[in-house]
């Protein structure tokens, strides 16, 4: 903290000191709910460049700086064009499967034979799937 305090750039402190090296304790962006509710307390009244006192959460001990929000609302159709694409795809795959499903059962005659008490299924009362 007394390096933060003396005047240090934050991402070279975290660097340092941080668990997760690489990133310069830069978390990216990420939407309210996504972190632990004791992360989030810490940082929520923040405003941009700001930055916490050391904080405890259940990965820690912890020291956050801000670096922007972003205001809720709806996003251009561009940023989520993407997104939407893969969701639709996904449901349209969905529904090709349950639709093969469904044709395969229609067709399928399946029995149940219970085993013997040894455990053996009687040879002469097997059931066969017809296509």
């Amino acid at each position: 903290m007394s390096e933060l305090q003396g005047g240090a750039p934050f991402a070279e402190v975290a660097e340092r000191h941080s668990d997760c090296k690489g990133t310069g304790g830069d978390l990216g962006e990420f939407l309210a709910g996504m972190m632990v509710s004791d992360f989030e307390d810490a940082i929520r009244n923040l405003k941009p460049g700001e930055r916490t006192a050391i904080f405890r959460t259940e990965f820690g001990l912890h020291i956050a700086e801000l670096r922007q929000k972003t205001a809720a609302g709806p996003l251009p159709f561009e940023e989520v064009q993407d997104d939407i694409v893969r969701v639709l795809t996904r449901i349209q795959e969905h529904r090709e499967y349950q639709r093969v499903v469904a044709e395969l059962r229609s067709r399928a005659d399946i029995r149940y034979i219970p085993a013997t008490e040894d455990g053996h299924v009687d040879g002469s009362k097997s059931a066969m799937a017809s296509q």
